[in-house]
């Protein structure tokens, strides 16, 4: 569940650009809504179920190793983290709700639904990563 809210975002990004033409405009605003919307529900559920005495950090994969040097991308999570995620995810998902409406009769609207997953995407990574 932990990786979920950070990996529906990319997943959003890929459906919307590489399918974007089989999904139509419609298909690019559900699908994008969809899971952003499951994201932010997913960090409410790990916000109601997080246990204060520990601080989990998952290893996603090694960068490199330079001698004593190796730098891996992780995710840090406590409560603060916690809490960011529930603000960003929600945030995220509302500009996405909004930008239905405003970007209605756009020919490129299933381009921009993918690119704001994908900010949303590196948004919540960076704001898990330290």
């Amino acid at each position: 569940m932990y990786l979920m809210i950070l990996y529906l975002p990319l997943i959003s990004f890929f459906i919307c650009i590489f399918f974007g033409r089989l999904i139509g405009i419609t298909g690019a605003k559900l699908i994008s809504n969809i899971c952003l919307f499951t994201s932010f529900l997913c960090s409410l559920l790990i916000f109601y179920n997080w246990n204060n005495k520990i601080n989990l950090s998952i290893n996603l994969f090694s960068w490199f190793n330079i001698g004593l040097l190796s730098t891996s991308f992780s995710i840090y999570l406590d409560h603060i983290n916690n809490c960011m995620l529930i603000l960003i995810t929600m945030v995220s998902f509302l500009v996405h709700l909004f930008s239905t409406s405003y970007m209605d009769g756009d020919p490129h609207l299933v381009r921009f639904m993918g690119y704001l997953s994908l900010f949303t995407f590196f948004y919540d990574y960076i704001s898990n990563s330290w």
